[in-house]
């Protein structure tokens, strides 16, 4: 009886504050159950592989088993997103975009849902590499000994065996004479552009790489684009170019692998030849020359010096070359853990003797440098602490 009574006297005790605060003109707002969803995005949000129409996209969950929602983005013609579509993933961790437009600009979010179902409001976004262009130039290396590999299959761009990659085309003309020309494939890691094809060049070529306009670079200093990830193979015959196929570009970017194939739409076919090819060194030939090396020989492609490495390094590895002998230009620069991991690779133009690079994602331990150029490749190995 005494507990009825005391129950009675807490609900009229309640009821009296309830009208009280109306009283004072303070209306009573019940507590809300539903919290801010604060999920946060899932690590290490980049594009893995792209070509002519696709881009393929990887992460890393933030917990095992994580759900999330992808936005894709499309930039108009004012220069603003439109959202194109959401999609929900359960329990991936690759997504593949199809159906893309090459000349498009393309922006992807991606967001961890809650356990309400609810997307978080932590964000996480890439840019597909859609709609940047390959540059097309005639200032090509020709390979020592090329070795050939099949057509459309994936080539290791990080591979230190692989010192170039290319393609020949090649004509059969009516009188029995082969006719040929050698082009150079360059992963061009920042700026516009994605890739190079570069001609080897020579003064009498007939047989080109060209854009989408039927223009080819006509010099050595000369270069062209194509917004696709894609280039046309051409003869000149006279002024006029007679395109005879298409070749496309596909990229994976981790480790970085490269495809060069023939478009099934618009194959190449004889008289004319197109063959794939790699090789473990190449000859340099002189700038100054507009026509090659006079002599048929390459120069000396040594670079004098040893490069030194800093270690035991920390968040910055930084690299020491010979002042004497230095030569500025472009290094490929490609670290590997003891399994043979790629952890970094970069091609970075190094204009001074001394470079710092920045490694600080990377457990301490052991790794293996390696620093190629137009001269040489150097291999050291080096500590993390």
């Amino acid at each position: 009886m005494e507990k009825k009574i005391l129950f009675s006297i807490l609900l009229f005790a309640l009821h009296l504050t309830c009208v009280n605060a109306n009283a004072h003109g303070e209306p009573v707002q019940p507590k809300s159950n539903t919290l801010q969803c604060d999920a946060p995005a899932p690590d290490s949000f980049r594009v893995i592989g792209y070509g002519q129409s696709y881009a393929t996209l990887a992460w890393i969950p933030v917990s095992l088993g994580d759900n999330h929602q992808l936005t894709v983005f499309k930039k108009n013609l004012a220069n603003n997103w439109d959202t194109l579509y959401a999609v929900d993933l359960y329990n991936e961790t690759t997504y593949t975009l199809m159906s893309l437009q090459p000349t498009s600009r393309y922006r992807v979010e991606i967001r961890t849902k809650c356990s309400t179902g609810e997307p978080g409001t932590d964000v996480s976004s890439v840019n597909p590499p859609q709609g940047l262009i390959i540059e097309l130039t005639a200032n090509g290396r020709k390979p020592i000994d090329p070795k050939p590999v099949d057509a459309c299959s994936y080539i290791s761009y990080v591979d230190p065996v692989n010192k170039w990659i290319g393609f020949k085309l090649t004509k059969l003309n009516e009188q029995g004479k082969i006719i040929s020309n050698l082009f150079e494939f360059e992963k061009i890691e920042e700026g516009d552009a994605v890739a190079r094809i570069r001609r080897v060049w020579n003064v009498n070529d007939i047989l080109v790489a060209a854009n989408q306009q039927d223009e080819w670079p006509i010099n050595k200093n000369d270069l062209k684009t194509t917004y696709l990830l894609e280039f046309n193979a051409g003869e000149i015959v006279e002024t006029d170019l007679d395109v005879f196929g298409a070749v496309e570009v596909d990229v994976i970017t981790q480790p970085l692998n490269v495809s060069l194939c023939p478009n099934p739409s618009f194959p190449i076919q004889a008289p004319y030849e197109f063959n794939v090819l790699v090789a473990s060194s190449f000859e340099l030939f002189p700038t100054d020359s507009p026509n090659g090396p006079s002599s048929g020989r390459a120069v000396n492609t040594k670079e004098p010096g040893a490069i030194r490495a800093q270690s035991p390094f920390f968040d910055y590895l930084t690299l020491f070359f010979d002042e004497t002998s230095f030569l500025s230009g472009v290094r490929v620069i490609t670290l590997r853990d003891i399994s043979g991991k790629v952890v970094f690779f970069e091609k970075i133009e190094v204009a001074d003797p001394i470079i710092s690079i920045p490694i600080s994602r990377t457990p301490a331990g052991i790794y293996f440098l390696e620093v190629l150029s137009a001269w040489n490749s150097q291999n050291i190995k080096v500590i993390k602490q």
